[in-house]
């Protein structure tokens, strides 16, 4: 019975999207479906988050592109409820006990309200299920950011804190996420067939949708290279404070594993140490950040604002990444665009690597002798170029400038949606 009310639905919606598409004159309303939004309101201060936020403050000011937001992410209180978050409408899902029919109603009803063109997923969660099946005409984009396969959670499994803050018992259970996410698409997949949706995979870099292609079985094809944006800071040339310095930017959580970090700190008591960032899991994190604290070349700055983090990025020396599992992280990209070089124990594309240094991966905890040496002797290295670091900066701004900026966004997004 509740299929043959959702296929009711879903036949009313096709009428009503085709009709409004025949009046509509604005081609260009994208309604992003992610799990966060940069908000303390809305669960979101990552990486994910910050890159909507900008993408909302900008375009909505008039521009080729107008971005509505579903958060999918149920929040507390009842019923979907529409909000204003950095330009943009935010449609939140609520907790809610409401039977099936009347919450697709809403749904669609607001959906249309706003005249979507298409969906932008940032990659592919269960939650965004529910809305795409009620709108199963509109083409969706499916962004790959951070896609993470069986591969990616067996190399996180091996960190103790992760699977414990996680609320996870075994591998298996991890890899049911990835089985969870690969069925859920490929249905979306099979009924976007019959209703004549078209789907279309983009990705920020090749060896994201390499993970993507393992995690989700897709065909192996050319994908479409659609980065982030990140707000350009002014700059000339890069600078660098008197000593040596550097920074760790993200959420002080297992996952990020600042702890190695810290211990960098301990291993270069004449270099300086900036943490800029908070933890999600206090009870957990704060018992091992006390160990730190007699640390004098180790800073802790608590979650920073733009103005600050500019500050901070304009002075040291390079970014260090200690996480266990990564994609493309925008902290990365913002310290390019001031110039400065990163350290991380992670792989990137060979037209990224100019631009940092790999320390290879580290299982674990990474706090062994051996895991710390992989990360110090960049840090040695890094410090030994002081010379080229300013050449190297230039050239890592120069590629932030050809690729991660708005106008080339619009440029791509305009190319894909075209395809649509």
């Amino acid at each position: 019975m509740k299929k043959f009310i959702h296929n009711i639905i879903i036949k009313i919606f096709a009428v009503l999207f085709r009709l409004r598409k025949n009046f509509k004159k604005s081609k260009n309303t994208i309604c992003v479906l992610t799990e966060e939004f940069y908000h303390e309101d809305l669960r979101g201060f990552g990486g994910y988050g910050r890159t909507i936020k900008y993408l909302t403050e900008y375009f909505n000011k008039g521009k080729e592109f107008n971005f509505k937001v579903f958060l999918t992410y149920p929040l507390s209180a009842k019923r979907l409820e529409v909000k204003r978050y950095h330009n943009a409408d935010v449609l939140i899902m609520r907790k809610s006990k409401d039977n099936f029919v009347l919450r697709s109603v809403e749904m669609i009803k607001k959906i249309h309200s706003w005249g979507v063109d298409l969906f932008l997923s940032v990659d592919f969660f269960g939650t965004y299920t529910y809305p795409l099946r009620q709108s199963p005409l509109i083409p969706l984009i499916v962004w790959n950011k951070d896609p993470r396969s069986k591969e990616e959670w067996a190399r996180i499994y091996t960190l103790a804190l992760e699977v414990q803050v996680m609320k996870k018992k075994s591998l298996l259970d991890f890899f049911q996420i990835a089985d969870d996410q690969k069925f859920l698409l490929q249905e979306l997949m099979k009924e976007s067939l019959k209703s004549g949706r078209k789907i279309i995979f983009v990705s920020e870099a090749d060896f994201i949708f390499k993970r993507a292609r393992k995690l989700y079985g897709l065909p192996e094809e050319q994908v479409k290279i659609l980065r982030k944006v990140v707000e350009l800071p002014i700059f000339s040339y890069p600078s660098f404070s008197s000593r040596p310095s550097f920074l760790f930017l993200g959420r002080l959580d297992p996952i990020k594993r600042p702890w190695i970090y810290f211990e960098l700190a301990k291993k270069f008591p004449g270099y300086d140490f900036f943490v800029g960032g908070e933890t999600h899991f206090p009870e957990v994190m704060d018992r091992i950040i006390s160990q730190y604290n007699h640390l004098k070349n180790l800073h802790f700055l608590g979650r920073i604002g733009q103005k600050k983090k500019n500050e901070i990025l304009g002075e040291v020396w390079g970014l260090i990444n200690t996480s266990i599992h990564e994609a493309l992280p925008v902290t990365f990209v913002e310290a390019l665009s001031h110039g400065k070089l990163s350290i991380s124990s992670q792989e990137y594309d060979e037209d990224l690597r100019d631009f940092g240094f790999s320390a290879g991966e580290i299982l674990g905890e990474g706090l062994g002798e051996d895991s710390l040496n992989k990360f110090a002797v960049f840090i040695e290295r890094l410090v030994s170029m002081k010379n080229d670091l300013p050449e190297l900066g230039l050239r890592g701004r120069e590629f932030v400038e050809q690729n991660f900026t708005f106008d080339r966004y619009a440029k791509t997004l305009s190319e894909i949606t075209r395809s649509l």
